[in-house]
């Protein structure tokens, strides 16, 4: 429960270090104002009021101008009849440039200044329902930290992206998004005693839909981040008081179907093993081996689907592959706050190094851009230099 503080943390801490500040001005002033001039009681009263609100401005000027800036954006919505005056109504929807605002003051008391190099950021994807399992309340806060990970709402890819949403990320940090996280059960082929029967994997036509909108939402960032596709199996049930850890894969740049399928190969002993420790000490804690079951009978049911992305003539960044249960008690009290737990422990360690490398090739795209741009005025130089030299030529 000492995580749900944390959001507080950081604001009441910068507030009472004010405070402090304040009341050491406050006496400097009102003791040893004579120095400067303030040589009566009233003066020393100005000095200090003037004081204090130099000290507002420098300390806290972001978050005021935050809330300036959303007053009047409400000031206008009620003006337009965008909003009734009575809000007990109606809640008002801020722009999302706001709400970017607001995530970059919360990550600044958090973290300082530097926080965009303190924090990781994921983008998570996939229907309401299925990102509400693993992680509660991000689809309508639209953002959530823990311990230096951020997760933003990417929307349900059966949807046209948000742009304006997307689009006003973009200013959130030099690279919006460290990693994209699509949410599925569409490869939840678990069988067991008890179980009911799982749907059929999704079709190729469909797959070809979903990398089209993961694309869109790429495009829409400016950026490619790595993809990482968590397979959700809710017909396991929630893992209630078994020990969860990172369940997955990781891929290599330019891997192919055959790469992921030896991947999930080598994937089965290690869930073999640890399933039947777990096992013997609750028999109901069998996700992981009916996991390795449904990977040893059926590795087609993952391979078969996600091939569509690895295509070589249209493949996007996949960068690894996670399976787990719903998650157990990710609930918080706070908003924007959410439980990370060993499951995520797979995306931390290698979103940075992946990320990387997608930054690389958007600057060498960048730059080849910039030159391209840059051709036309070059051409002109030389025109002009040249005719600068013929002229010089013909009166000599």
């Amino acid at each position: 429960m000492a995580k749900d503080s944390s959001a507080w943390r950081g604001s009441w801490g910068g507030l009472g270090f004010t405070a402090i500040i304040a009341a050491i001005l406050a006496w400097a002033i009102w003791s040893h104002g004579d120095a400067i001039g303030l040589n009566s009681e009233g003066l020393k009263t100005l000095g200090i009021v003037g004081a204090m609100i130099l000290l507002l401005l420098i300390r806290h000027g972001r978050a005021i101008g935050l809330a300036l800036k959303q007053r009047w954006s409400r000031f206008q919505a009620e003006r337009k009849k965008e909003l009734p005056t009575s809000e007990g109504r109606v809640e008002q929807t801020l722009p999302r440039n706001v709400t970017v605002d607001t995530i970059r003051e919360a990550m600044r008391n958090l973290y300082g200044r530097r926080w965009g190099r303190k924090t990781r950021i994921l983008l998570i994807t996939g229907t309401a329902a299925e990102v509400e399992q693993l992680t509660p309340g991000l689809t309508t806060q639209l953002w959530q930290e823990d311990r230096g990970t951020l997760l933003l709402w990417g929307g349900d890819l059966n949807t046209p992206p948000d742009s304006a949403w997307l689009t006003a990320l973009r200013k959130l940090r030099r690279r919006p998004v460290d990693g994209l996280v699509w949410v599925t059960s569409a490869f939840d082929q678990l069988s067991a005693p008890g179980l009911e029967p799982p749907l059929p994997v999704p079709s190729e036509s469909t797959m070809d839909s979903l990398s089209h909108a993961i694309s869109a939402r790429m495009e829409a960032l400016g950026w490619q981040t790595p993809l990482y596709v968590w397979s959700l199996h809710p017909r396991a049930g929630k893992p209630d008081g078994r020990i969860v850890q990172a369940t997955g894969c990781l891929l290599s740049a330019g891997c192919r179907t055959e790469g992921l399928a030896e991947q999930l190969s080598a994937l089965t002993p290690d869930l073999t093993s640890l399933g039947l420790q777990q096992t013997c000490g609750e028999v109901k804690h069998n996700f992981l081996l009916t996991l390795a079951d449904q990977l040893i009978r059926e590795p087609q049911s993952v391979t078969t689907p996600l091939s569509v992305m690895l295509n070589p003539y249209r493949p996007l960044p996949l960068a690894g592959v996670v399976f787990s249960q719903p998650s157990a008690g990710a609930e918080r009290a706070v908003a924007h706050h959410w439980g990370m737990d060993k499951r995520w422990d797979v995306l931390p360690e290698s979103v940075r190094t992946l990320a990387a490398g997608c930054a690389r090739a958007s600057r060498a795209f960048h730059g080849v851009k910039c030159l391209c741009q840059s051709l036309p005025w070059r051409w002109w130089a030389g025109l002009c230099r040249w005719a600068s030299r013929m002229s010089l030529t013909a009166a000599r």
